[in-house]
């Protein structure tokens, strides 16, 4: 099978395409012929991890891939959800820049409905992010006012989506006219050009100066998370839940991915410019297309590039 091989080229680093072998699933895994797989920041991350450290070719090359959309086409002895041609979304433990990606069961969740198969791979992480450091952490509830740095990334154009369907008040900041417009569409209450305008003051006036003297007056703590962290178990309850509280609300057409560009297989490395560039709105999606390994209604595998570098409570 094709999957992205990363390599150094004197202080580059070369995304290439190249054949391994396929992967062999345990009794509690599926195997997953992937439509698309996500691009994150983390995988920049252990590429310039790599730069650093690494400087042998016998050295361990980053296992890129987090997140992935496609068809099981493999189920392990032990897998009682799942059968062969279901198509799901859910996390892996790398690899996800391939056709094939071995991941267990548990980490996989059905697509959500009315999503194309390749705008589900743009979800999961993102997802479980958001749910684990609001509705967790954080306990958000209806009309509290929550404030996201530099929102027009992908977790924070979902965030907003989600925030304002359990009924939130959402405030945003972004450095640029059109992001300001993309977050108010999405239903931003008070967007602030962070380039223009101290966000600080703007919110301060907006809530009357209720919101940050609550956080003395109440006691209250604050609290940061990063999913990426959890561990397989952790992740396939928060899966659990954005099944079960999200997909509902993709459903109903409240909530929906965006997909922002397209790239080929052989340009991982232009999609991970286009990432770092933060050009784009939303999930700052490129795909980057593979050959399909089986015959399906969806030819294509791709890999979708998410722009988002959010951490929460403010997510930036």
């Amino acid at each position: 099978m094709k999957a992205i091989h990363c390599d150094l080229l004197g202080d580059a680093d070369v995304l290439q395409v190249i054949e391994v072998e396929k992967p062999k699933i345990r009794d509690d895994e599926v195997l997953i012929e992937v439509a698309a797989t996500s691009v994150n920041w983390a995988d920049l991350w252990k590429l310039a991890d790599f730069r650093r450290k690494v400087r042998s070719a016998t050295s361990p090359k980053p296992n890129l891939g987090l997140e992935c959309s496609g068809r099981i086409v493999e189920v392990g002895s032990q897998v009682t959800r799942w059968k062969i041609g279901d198509e799901v979304c859910g996390i892996v433990p790398g690899g996800g820049y391939a056709e094939l990606v071995a991941v267990c069961d548990k980490l996989v969740i059905p697509i959500p409905m009315g999503i194309p198969l390749r705008d589900a791979a743009t979800l999961p992480l993102s997802a479980c992010l958001i749910w684990h450091c609001f509705f967790r952490l954080n306990r958000v509830r209806q009309d509290q006012i929550i404030l996201i740095h530099r929102a027009a990334g992908g977790v924070g154009s979902l965030a907003i989506q989600i925030l304002k369907y359990y009924g939130c008040h959402v405030y945003i900041t972004a450095g640029t006219r059109e992001k300001i417009a993309f977050c108010k569409g999405l239903g931003a209450e008070v967007c602030i050009n962070y380039r223009k305008e101290n966000f600080y003051k703007r919110v301060f006036e907006e809530t009357k100066g209720k919101d940050f003297g609550v956080i003395a007056a109440k006691n209250i703590s604050i609290a940061g998370g990063n999913s990426l962290s959890l561990s397989p178990a952790a992740h396939a309850t928060l899966l659990n839940d954005v099944e079960k509280n999200i997909w509902p609300a993709i459903a109903q057409q409240r909530i929906r991915p965006i997909v922002y560009k397209s790239f080929k297989l052989i340009e991982a490395a232009d999609a991970h410019t286009a990432m770092q560039k933060s050009i784009n709105l939303g999930k700052k999606n490129g795909i980057l297309d593979v050959p399909s390994t089986q015959s399906s209604s969806h030819p294509v595998s791709h890999v979708a590039v998410n722009h988002s570098r959010a951490q929460a409570p403010y997510l930036s």
